[in-house]
This record gives C-alpha cells, sequence and structure tokens, in this order.
C-alpha cells in the first residue's frame, strides 16, 4: 500500500475517533456510554466467553467477539503498528480463533485489573505479551 493511502486511512481514522469522542461525551453525560472508553474489556471477554458457552447464540458471539478483534488488529496493520517487533506479531493462520483465546486468557491471567481497562488498551497491550515475535 502507498504511503498517501495510507495517509487518508489513518486521518480518516482520526475523524471517525474524533466524531466517537464527541459523541462519547454527549452519552457520558446523559448517563450512557457506547465508545471504546465505556467499553471495559469485560464486556469482550462475555461475549467471547459467551461464544462458547451458548447453544443457541454461540456462532453470533463467536463471530462478533472476531470481527472486533480482527478489525482492530487490521487497521493496526494498516497504520504500520506491526513494522516494529515489540508491539507483538499475530499468528497469520487461523488469526480470528488465536486472537479470541488470546485475549480471553491474557484477561484471566490479572482479572482483577484486565477486566477494567478499555477494551481498545486491553487488546494492544495484549499483543506483545501473548504473541511475542520469534
Amino acid at each position: 500500500m502507498k504511503r498517501p493511502h495510507r495517509l487518508a486511512v489513518l486521518l480518516s481514522l482520526c475523524l471517525v475517533g474524533g466524531l466517537f469522542s464527541a459523541a462519547a461525551g454527549q452519552a457520558e453525560s446523559a448517563g450512557k456510554s457506547f465508545s471504546g472508553a465505556g467499553y471495559p474489556a469485560e464486556d469482550l471477554l462475555q461475549t467471547c466467553q459467551q461464544a462458547d458457552n451458548d447453544s443457541r447464540r454461540g456462532t453470533q458471539l463467536e463471530i462478533e467477539c472476531e470481527q472486533y478483534l480482527i478489525g482492530y488488529l487490521d487497521a493496526l496493520k494498516e497504520v504500520g503498528h506491526f513494522d516494529s517487533k515489540d508491539h507483538g506479531c499475530p499468528p497469520t493462520v487461523n488469526t480470528p480463533d488465536e486472537a479470541r483465546w488470546a485475549f480471553m486468557r491474557w484477561i484471566h491471567m490479572d482479572y482483577s485489573q484486565r477486566s477494567k481497562m478499555p477494551t481498545a488498551d486491553a487488546v494492544l497491550a495484549m499483543l506483545p505479551d501473548m504473541f511475542p515475535c520469534q
């Protein structure tokens, strides 16, 4: 991908982030939260765990969990986050399932602290721990 396109994607992500921040401020003042900052890792963890425990909605919940994680990983890859080995090296095979299980294991390693983190921060912190580069 060429740099000008990457810059356009990054600027678009910043614009969307700004819009969500403004909307989140309004939602928080109304007692609601739907932004990344208001989405604790515990909520995604519940979705990921229920994927294996819910016989009726399991597939739907698995897709929901994995889509969040893969979308996040794809965005990081798009902006060049994985150019450095300090940020982890997600697997190239069976990535959605590997990311889901890694996220669940990582949260449970220090549940009382990690479950309260914003989900985006938790995923970012999980990567080098669970997917170290070789």
